[in-house]
């Protein structure tokens, strides 16, 4: 077995072993991923030499992001799409990746690698550790009245953005960032957010200020609004906070309509503040984000939230 960086040969290869192992996947998303991510990202790949034609059996992502701890810039990679080919499992295929991808990190001064985990298992023995547990609240939309704010956009502003609007509010307004932890806001990033979210057929919305993404779907016959971000204006008091959780509470039933409601966040408060308590929702809780750290920089991460999104 080989273990190496990828080439760009070797596209057709990953994207096989992808479409196998994670079948769930759409085409218009690898084709967002492979178009787009693949551009910018490394691949540690194995490959079997017991054919003809190698072939790729596993494989590991590092996706980089340069990210804001405060006025400090932090390199990472993000580890996505980390996979083996069902007939070469249990092999120390996985292990070696991911040793791989420390010694390439420190070669590269990068500070840290995230990763969201499958089976905290793997990643426990080489020094991962949760920094983060993640909120999924199923909420009955129709179980909560809503108001028309006075603070509400024109309903001209309550369609989804258009790219360069996206572009313009991502880039250009403030937003809450009590994590510490959040990627440049650039106008390459805003672009491939969106391009992201379009893939799979997700909206963006700009709501007095807050940008919500959402995705709309049924699911067993059932319909849902999922909501996995949400970029809350920037505000000065406690009351401007409460005022804005309502308002971004009334758009969201406004637009479900009755239907499931499907909250992903990491700080309890600002679900528990936009909805409610019902015992008709469902409320889970999870440990959601795992670090390893590479670099020697003092910067301490607790409750973070790097948007999977990006």
């Amino acid at each position: 077995m080989n273990v190496r960086m990828s080439q760009n040969n070797d596209q057709l290869k990953i994207r096989k072993l992808w479409e196998e192992v994670f079948p769930e996947d759409s085409k218009e998303y690898l084709d967002f991923y492979f178009d787009i991510v693949m551009q910018e990202n490394s691949v540690i790949v194995v490959e079997s030499e017991l054919t003809d034609d190698t072939e790729v059996v596993a494989m590991l992502h590092l996706n980089p992001y340069t990210v804001l701890h405060g006025t400090q810039q932090v390199k990472i990679y993000y580890v996505v799409a980390v996979a083996t080919k069902k007939a070469y499992r249990r092999q120390g295929l996985m292990r070696k990746m991911l040793e791989y991808a420390q010694e390439l990190s420190k070669k590269d001064n990068i500070d840290f690698l995230i990763l969201l985990p499958e089976d905290e298992r793997y990643y426990r023995p080489f020094e991962y550790e949760f920094v983060s547990k993640q909120y999924n609240t199923t909420i009955q939309s129709s179980k909560y009245a809503y108001a028309q704010i006075e603070t509400l956009e024109s309903k001209k502003n309550l369609s989804p953005l258009t790219f360069h609007e996206f572009m313009e509010k991502f880039t250009t307004q403030s937003y809450e960032n009590e994590n510490n932890f959040v990627p440049l806001r650039t106008s390459k990033t805003a672009y491939r957010i969106y391009q992201e979210i379009s893939s799979e057929n997700g909206q963006i919305f700009s709501v007095d200020g807050n940008l919500i993404f959402v995705y709309q779907y049924e699911e067993g016959g059932i319909a849902k609004i999922e909501v996995r971000k949400v970029y809350y204006k920037k505000v000065e008091t406690k009351k401007e906070a409460f005022d804005n959780y309502d308002v971004v509470k009334n758009f969201l039933v406004m637009l479900a309509k009755g239907r499931l409601l499907i909250v992903h966040e990491v700080q309890e408060r600002k679900v528990s503040k936009c909805f409610s308590y019902n015992r008709q929702n469902i409320y889970d809780c999870r440990p959601y984000m795992m670090i390893k750290k590479i670099s020697q920089t003092k910067v301490v991460l607790e409750n973070i939230y790097f948007d999977e999104t990006v």
